[in-house]
């Protein structure tokens, strides 16, 4: 009997360890924020105090996805960096590694903004340097990443539209060759369709 007790007390230690390590770690990658905002992993949405949502709310899910919002509506970020450097986002959709990682809505107020908005990336990469580009669909690994600016751009497939963006010295993706409408020098990407391996992708 005092065997089976003793086995019932390390049991009961062993499941009440677990349980505190369970706690610890759900403390740890999920901390409920506010209404309409959610954030699970490290650094995602690290500055969630500032966190300015309203009725679509706000997703962020992966490693420093959507790190530096402080301003966001109806976009959801999932994957490491998703969406990292953007302070403000409105109806962008990233899904993968460092998706739509730079883009910026222009404004906090969500009826006003339009740059920078309304993008949809799936993929590792797919829409990386988009700045205040709006309403492009890039669907692929590496689609789209040396687009900043333009309008209505759709690439689909690994590396569509991908420009030149090698890693540089500094080991972080460069953008070798912008694509921007109304930028000097740079390919517009105003309504653009790119389907396929590689489409379009030496711009």
């Amino acid at each position: 009997l005092l065997i089976v007790n003793n086995q019932m007390t390390k049991l009961s230690e062993d499941v009440n360890n677990s349980l505190a390590e369970a706690a610890e770690f759900n403390a740890q990658t999920y901390v409920p924020v506010k209404d309409n905002v959610i954030n699970i992993g490290p650094g995602s949405l690290a500055k969630h105090d500032q966190v300015l949502a309203v009725d679509g709310g706000i997703v962020g899910i992966g490693r420093m996805a959507l790190a530096d919002c402080v301003s966001g509506d109806k976009s959801v970020a999932i994957g490491s960096n998703a969406m990292r450097l953007s302070s403000k986002v409105h109806d962008d959709i990233a899904v993968g590694d460092s998706a739509l990682r730079n883009v910026q809505a222009t404004s906090n107020v969500y009826s006003s903004s339009g740059d920078g908005t309304r993008n949809v990336a799936i993929g590792g990469n797919a829409g990386r340097h988009v700045i205040e580009g709006t309403q492009h669909t890039f669907v692929g690994r590496n689609a789209g990443q040396n687009v900043q600016g333009g309008a209505g751009a759709v690439a689909i497939g690994n590396g569509a539209q991908a420009g030149r963006c090698p890693v540089g010295l500094t080991s972080s993706v460069e953008n070798w060759a912008p694509v921007s409408s109304g930028s000097a020098g740079a390919v517009s990407t105003v309504n653009i369709v790119a389907v396929g391996n590689w489409a379009a992708s030496m711009n």
